[in-house]
């Protein structure tokens, strides 16, 4: 039985609220923020500003994975910028702490940023999808 169009904006939007659900408790949970070769306790980075932005982010994701939901068009756009998003803000930590942009941090950035948009293209762009915005 095929998936509906309906089926895989549900699904879409359970997956992108399932990430701050995940992330979020995880870092709370270890207390750790690795942002580099030795992870900082979550205090530590907390005080030099390195993991607001991630936590800003993944809040971010929830409404706009209800936006998904409930077919809202700025939550399509903002799911696709998502990512992005958080790789800029790799970027700007990378420029902060070192005083330059790491090449593995903006491989990684581009290589996961490519991924996502072309996954969340598909899914929240594809004609059938699109109807329902």
């Amino acid at each position: 039985m095929p998936i509906t169009p309906q089926q895989s904006l549900r699904r879409t939007a359970f997956a992108l609220g399932a990430i701050p659900l995940i992330l979020i408790p995880t870092l709370l949970i270890t207390g750790r923020f690795s942002v580099w070769e030795d992870p900082l306790s979550l205090a530590e980075a907390w005080n030099r500003g390195l993991v607001q932005g991630f936590i800003v982010l993944n809040v971010a994701l929830l409404p706009i994975s209800v936006g998904v939901l409930k077919a809202r068009v700025w939550a399509r756009w903002a799911a696709l910028l998502w990512f992005p998003a958080l790789a800029a803000n790799n970027l700007i930590i990378d420029l902060w702490e070192l005083g330059t942009v790491r090449g593995d941090t903006m491989f990684q950035g581009a290589l996961i940023g490519a991924i996502w948009l072309w996954a969340m293209y598909r899914r929240l762009f594809a004609s059938d999808v699109s109807l329902l915005f």
